[in-house]
């Protein structure tokens, strides 16, 4: 931990500001071009700036002088050729310009004038004062407002807005002066930059890769590297080389519209803990505000309480030397509000808890997931999820010692069905020839009886932990409680309310065989992972064997078949609808009814010789989905193969089950109210 210089007094205004207007010059250089219509305008700093002094901030803070970045600064971090070609910028003619920015804006992103040079000069040297003043003690933290911004800079390639790299060139400068072989060694040996600017510091990862005294961490909208800057880098297996490994974490979302509960969920679950471990002595943000409630550019919805918030835990470490450097941010209004939360909160003001809603998107806790399985690699605080299948090897310990949760959970629930609905085991072979369905498939006693006309089949998936949305932290005890008790509303609709024969079939879960895929390098062989990565296979086989078996010889002519599938159910009972496809199923089937968790929609075949099965699929179907399904932020759909789809209100399929069973049951008594289609007649001549 950096300690304070001796001899510093400990200044009265501890937290520093950096800003010129100056740095507003640097603009688009086509005087015809609307220049309202690029998102880097300068008016950007002077919103800012204007934000914070009529809030009364800056009469509170320290301003700094600013100064030009040096040529031996900046090739810290640089290339002699970026130098040469920013510099040269200013000899250049308006024509040349022009042109020079035609074809950069193509190419890299950037417009140049006469003044971007100079500018570009600026900002990086305020980003070096600001670090050199809290640094050595003259402040214990500030904000440099300043552009144009940096952590796109690669060290031979300026682009994306960015001419040299402002974060990464002060780093170089702090680590040089003040690390280990500095002029004043010893007092800065660790730096963390946390970039949460919307958008992939490619630049800034480049400058450190192999850097082990630099730690840096981004969270960014990634999209598989389809987003900005387009590169692969920013995935999360991109960790560092050499020296550096383990130095670099990327938490890369897969779509846009994270808010507060999702940065939040990644401040928690990976940067805190990895930070206190790694104990920096300075901590660097890369303030960008694109993912910010408004950008134009980013499409996320981070709060100015969000950004206070993460401002607040970062100023827990260093002994709260904190400097927070401009990067993106394109709506004035909310860099400008933003920009303000980060300040007060700088200044020690109360910090303001989140309006919005802290339940994390599905796949914003993937993602988490997936990096804290990467990261746990290196770093002891990141301990595997002892959830989590792939984070063990059980193949060592003696036979009968592994114990399936959801076989224990199972054989509870079948005692608990005999008491209540009076079920009867149903003997169900396995192609296999192993008792792997024992207990897994219920009916009732009357099952064989023809009387009674209306037969469900009800398909659900039972006592895996995975079952449900993948939570941050998993309770088993609740998680059991919620399946069991949404299971038992089926139960009692169809044979407390109505008497229908059914039968219960508790398939495996499928959540975490499509989602808990082992990383590079990370061969778990265990019994339990090994289980988990067939259930897929098991559930429909078992499905497939309860039709050919049981319900096959169920349907007759007056009988009519509903079929629910609940979670993993579902891809099970559209498995069979494929598989199974006879006009005499289809005639037997009065409704379906599937309500999905977080995984993919089933889809029936595609093909022209299976239209007429997605037909009858989309009339006889219901499919409740969760409401943050990524279903609705997807641009790609399958039409008739999905079925009919229909939003639900929750975001989990057990509350569905539970919350909304009066839509089901709806649907169910509509579809038995209309006739079965006719047998054919056959006439003999």
């Amino acid at each position: 931990m950096l300690p304070l210089q001796p001899g510093v007094p400990v200044p009265q205004k501890r937290t520093g500001v950096v800003y010129s207007a100056v740095m507003m010059l640097h603009m688009h250089p086509d005087e015809h071009f609307d220049r309202d219509e690029h998102p880097e305008k300068p008016e950007r700093i002077s919103a800012i700036w204007d934000r914070l002094d009529a809030h009364g901030c800056i009469k509170r803070m320290r301003r700094l002088p600013i100064r030009d970045a040096l040529r031996e600064e900046v090739m810290l971090a640089h290339d002699e050729g970026i130098w040469n070609g920013v510099e040269w910028s200013a000899f250049f003619t308006d024509d040349a310009l022009a042109s020079q920015t035609e074809h950069l804006n193509g190419e890299d992103s950037l417009y140049v004038n006469e003044h971007s040079a100079a500018c570009a000069r600026l900002s990086c040297g305020g980003v070096i004062e600001m670090v050199e003043a809290v640094v050595s003690g003259r402040i214990r933290n500030g904000f440099a407002i300043v552009r144009p911004p940096g952590h796109h800079a690669e060290p031979d390639r300026s682009m994306g807005f960015c001419f040299y790299n402002n974060v990464a060139v002060a780093t170089k400068v702090a680590l040089q002066k003040y690390g280990r072989r500095g002029e004043s060694a010893g007092t800065l040996s660790k730096v963390l930059i946390l970039d949460w600017d919307v958008h992939h510091g490619n630049g800034t990862q480049s400058a450190f890769y192999e850097d082990d005294a630099v730690l840096y961490i981004s969270i960014h909208r990634h999209e598989g590297g389809k987003f900005f800057p387009g590169k692969p880098d920013g995935g999360h297996t991109f960790s560092g080389v050499g020296a550096g490994l383990g130095r670099n974490v990327n938490i890369p979302w897969p779509e846009g519209d994270m808010g507060d509960a999702e940065y939040l969920a990644a401040f928690q679950q990976i940067v805190m803990p990895i930070a206190f471990e790694y104990q920096p002595d300075l901590v660097i943000i890369s303030a960008g505000f694109d993912a910010a409630e408004g950008d134009p550019l980013g499409g996320c919805h981070v709060s100015p309480q969000g950004y206070a918030q993460m401002t607040h835990m970062l100023s827990g470490l260093a002994n709260g030397r904190v400097v927070a450097a401009l990067e993106g941010g394109y709506n004035l209004e909310s860099i400008a509000s933003s920009a303000l939360a980060v300040t007060e909160t700088l200044l020690g003001d109360p910090v303001p808890a989140p309006q919005q809603s802290l339940r994390c998107k599905v796949l914003a806790s993937q993602t988490i997931r997936e990096v804290r399985r990467e990261q746990a690699r290196y770093w002891k605080a990141l301990q595997h999820d002892k959830l989590d299948p792939i984070a063990h090897d059980d193949s060592a310990l003696p036979d009968g010692t592994v114990h399936p949760l959801s076989t224990l959970l199972r054989r509870a629930r079948s005692e608990r069905a005999a008491q209540q609905y009076g079920l009867l085991e149903l003997p169900t072979p396995s192609p296999s020839g192993k008792e792997e369905f024992e207990g897994m498939v219920l009916c009732t006693p009357d099952l064989f009886e023809p009387e009674k006309k209306v037969v469900v089949l009800f398909v659900h998936d039972l006592g895996n932990l995975r079952a449900e949305r993948p939570w941050l932290s998993l309770y088993a005890d609740q998680e059991a409680a919620h399946v069991i008790d949404t299971s038992s509303r089926v139960l009692d609709w169809a044979l407390k309310e109505h008497s229908y024969r059914l039968v219960d079939v508790a398939v495996p879960s499928l959540e975490c065989a499509e989602n808990a895929q082992p990383e590079a390098g990370f061969e778990p062989n265990g019994a339990a992972f090994q289980q988990l990565r067939n259930v897929s296979q098991r559930a429909a086989a078992l499905v497939n064997v309860v039709y050919d078996h049981y319900v096959t010889h169920l349907i007759a002519a007056d009988t009519r078949l509903v079929l629910i599938g609940h979670g993993a159910g579902a891809a099970a009972l559209v498995q069979l609808l494929a598989s199974r496809e006879t006009s005499r199923l289809r005639d037997g089937v009065a409704a379906v009814v599937n309500v999905l968790n977080h995984n993919a929609v089933p889809l029936m075949p595609a093909g022209a010789s299976r239209k007429t099965l997605r037909q009858w699929y989309t009339r006889k179907s219901l499919v409740l989905l969760p409401s943050d399904h990524v279903i609705y932020t997807s641009s790609e759909r399958e039409g008739r193969r999905m079925g009919n789809l229909r939003q639900s209100k929750h975001q989990r399929s057990v509350d569905i089950l539970c919350h909304e069973f009066h839509v089901i049951e709806a649907f169910i008594n509509s579809q038995l109210q209309q006739q079965r289609p006719a047998a054919p007649v056959v006439v003999l001549h």
